[in-house]
C-alpha cells in the first residue's frame, strides 16, 4: 500500500510541473500582411452592389398630402451578398416607361437632389436597423399620371468614386 502511495506522489510531482510549464502557453499564429490593393480580403467587405427592394412603392396622395411620394428601400450589399452600411451619395431619377422596347427607360421626368450620406449622422438618419436597409421618402413635385408605369433609377457614388446603380419598374 505504501508503494502505491509513493508512486502516486511521484507521478503528481512529475506531472504537475509539466502541466504548469508546458500546457499554459498560447499557440503562435502566423499572420500574413493584408494586401489592400486589387481583390483583397478587405475589399470583399466594401459595397459591391445596390438594389431597391420590392417594398419600394408609390404612396398615393391623401387629402392632406397634395403630391405623391415614393417610399424607397435600398439594400447595399457586399461581395458575399450581405446587407451593409457604408458612406455614399445617392441619386434618384424617375423616367417614363417605354413598353415593348429594348431600352424601356424613356425621358427623364424628375430628378431629386443628391442625398449625401458620407456624414455618419446623415447616414444614421436614413438607416433602418431592423430592416438592414436605407429608407428614403421622396416627394414628386411634378404631375404624374395614374395607371402609368415608370422607371426609378438609383445611382450610388462611393467614396472611392465607384458608381453602383439599379433600376426598378414602378406602377402608379
Amino acid at each position: 500500500m505504501k508503494s502505491k502511495i509513493k508512486n502516486t506522489i511521484r507521478c503528481l510531482c512529475l506531472c504537475v510541473p509539466l502541466l504548469i510549464f508546458c500546457g499554459c502557453e498560447q499557440a503562435a499564429v502566423s499572420r500574413k500582411p493584408v494586401n489592400l490593393e486589387g481583390n483583397s480580403l478587405i475589399a470583399a467587405y466594401f459595397p459591391h452592389s445596390v438594389r431597391m427592394t420590392s417594398l419600394t412603392e408609390f404612396v398615393r396622395p391623401e387629402e392632406q398630402i397634395e403630391t405623391p411620394v415614393i417610399k424607397v428601400q435600398v439594400d447595399m450589399l457586399d461581395s458575399f451578398g450581405n446587407r451593409i452600411k457604408s458612406p455614399a451619395i445617392f441619386r434618384f431619377e424617375l423616367f417614363s416607361y417605354v413598353p415593348r422596347s429594348a431600352q424601356p427607360k424613356g425621358a427623364r421626368i424628375y430628378q431629386w437632389p443628391d442625398v449625401d450620406l458620407t456624414d455618419p449622422r446623415n447616414n444614421q438618419q436614413y438607416w433602418n436597423d431592423f430592416m438592414r436597409c436605407y429608407e428614403f421618402s421622396m416627394a414628386i413635385r411634378q404631375a404624374i399620371s395614374s395607371g402609368t408605369n415608370y422607371i426609378l433609377e438609383l445611382t450610388c457614388t462611393l467614396p472611392d468614386t465607384r458608381r453602383l446603380s439599379h433600376e426598378i419598374k414602378l406602377s402608379y
